[in-house]
Formats: structure tokens, sequence, C-alpha cells
């Protein structure tokens, strides 16, 4: 059976004193099995220690806070800001436990007392987590893993009006730019918050409704080592471009009255790509195409 561990009242002159004890401004709850003490040596069961977050502020009351008392503390494990005084804040350090002993008294010497309790420390949220594909196109999933330790809890705001409380959630950007994603890691009180950048570019358009579409053809179409395209109306010049969905450049060729022309794709990885036709009397059309493994 597992019980909460009191606060010890160490001996003193207590006849006249209030039962005082300490408190913590936030509830720490750690992991299952951690912070457990059996002090009595079986013979009491297992015990809860009050917890505390590692390198954390946390801010500590003793009660009956009444006037005309004197608080003296003494830390082990931490930093307190005052020796003196009700309340105390303690920056806990790196250790496994600490220790806070409060002694008490009045002005008249009539209450003497004393607490004492051991504090067990635990990891505080630290947020972290990954992006991937970063860069990547818009309406094209975003996978978000989280990395953060010590955390019960989580928070994502994707910097496009959408969040998410998943541990690892996916999302897609229906608009281009740049979004900071924030992820906010809760435990028991505490947070720690994680900005990243992603980068969303637009895909580029696949022109429908222009002419030239129907007077092009491009094939075979997947295809693995070339392109064959078509041009079946009258120009002087036109340039072919080779994009990925990323919209960044891959290749040009120039043609010259040339009704079919050859495009050397071995090079380029499995995936979807545009190749662009622009003809010297200004029509422009983008054509999709699939690049298969050789």
């Amino acid at each position: 059976m597992l019980t909460v561990l009191s606060s010890l009242n160490l001996n003193a002159q207590t006849a006249c004193c209030p039962d005082f004890f300490l408190s913590d401004a936030v509830d720490i709850c750690p992991t299952e099995g951690a912070c457990i003490t059996d002090p009595a040596g079986g013979s009491q069961g297992f015990m809860h220690m009050r917890a505390a977050c590692k390198e954390t502020a946390h801010v500590y009351t003793v009660f009956p806070n009444e006037p005309g008392f004197t608080f003296t503390w003494t830390v082990s494990g931490g930093t307190a800001f005052s020796s003196t005084g009700n309340p105390n804040t303690i920056v806990w350090g790196t250790g496994a436990t600490g220790t806070i002993t409060v002694y008490i008294s009045n002005l008249s010497g009539t209450c003497v007392d004393s607490i004492s309790e051991e504090i067990c420390l635990i990891d505080g949220p630290d947020a972290s987590f990954t992006a991937s594909p970063n860069p990547v196109c818009q309406n094209t999933n975003v996978n978000f893993t989280n990395t953060s330790a010590g955390g019960s809890s989580y928070l994502w705001d994707f910097g496009d009006g959408n969040n998410s409380a998943q541990e690892d959630p996916l999302h897609q950007y229906d608009t281009s730019g740049t979004f900071a994603v924030t992820l906010t890691t809760y435990k028991c009180g505490e947070s720690d918050e994680s900005t990243q950048q992603v980068i969303i570019d637009p895909i580029m358009g696949i022109a429908t409704s222009n002419t030239l579409n129907a007077a092009i053809t491009v094939y075979p179409n997947p295809a693995r080592t070339f392109l064959t395209v078509d041009i079946k109306m009258q120009y002087k010049h036109a340039t072919l471009e080779i994009y990925n969905l990323l919209g960044n450049k891959l290749s040009q060729q120039e043609l010259q009255h040339t009704a079919k022309a050859n495009v050397d794709i071995s090079t380029l990885q499995a995936g979807s790509y545009f190749i662009k036709v622009l003809l010297d009397n200004g029509n422009v059309s983008n054509i999709r195409f699939t690049k298969l493994d050789r």
C-alpha cells in the first residue's frame, strides 16, 4: 500500500506551536515507480516522496504562515533565493534528491520547531522535435516526430492556425510560405517549448486549358531514360525545362524547328516532375510526368 510521506517535525519546543507543514506551489507528478521510498524498512510500507523538477525554480511555503514567526531555510541539492523568510524559492540542481530543512520560531521563544523533507528530483519537460520532409510541397504530409524528454502531454502549433495534441502528428499546408511550428511539452505544472521553421514550396501548375497542350504529347509516361516531346504546331524556337515538385529547375534544352525531341531523364531520381515547354510565340505549357527506376 502506498501512503504519502509527511514532513518530519524534528525535536523542538512545540507545545505552543501550530502544526506546520511544507507546501510546493506546483504539484509535480513523477512517473510510475519513481520517487518511492521505504523509510521504515518495510514495517510501514512504501511511501511517495515529494517530487520537484531538476534545474527548475520551485516556490515553497510553510503553513500556517503567521506573523511573528521567523523561518530559516537550509537546502542541499539546490539553491535557495534567501536563507530566511516565507515563502522561499529554490532552484534545484541535477542530482537525484535534495533536502529542505526549515527552522521556525516565534519572537518569545515559546515555539521552536523545524520541518525537514527529502525531495525527489526528476527531469522536467525538454521539448524537441523533427519535421520531415522539410522543405516540402504544399498539400503534402509533413511528419512531425516528437523527440521531447520528460513530457506527459503535448500541444503543437503548426503556424497556420491549426494545432494538434497528438504525440507525433502529420500535417499538410495548403499554402506556400515559411511557417513557425511550436511544440509545447507539459508535465505536471511545468512546460517547455521548441520552435522550428517549416518551408512549404508551391507546386507548379499544369496548364490544362492552354491550346498548346492539345498540340503537344510527351511519351512514354511513365518513362525510365528518355522522354519524347512531340510538338504538332509551327514554331521557330522552343525551350524545354524540367522542374521538380519544389519548383527547382533541373535542366534546360533548346529546340529549333524540330517536331520531335528526345529528353534525357536517366540521371533523375524516381518520382514526379514537370516538363515546361516555352514557344517563341508566347505559348507556355507544363506537363507532369513520372520517372521510373531503371
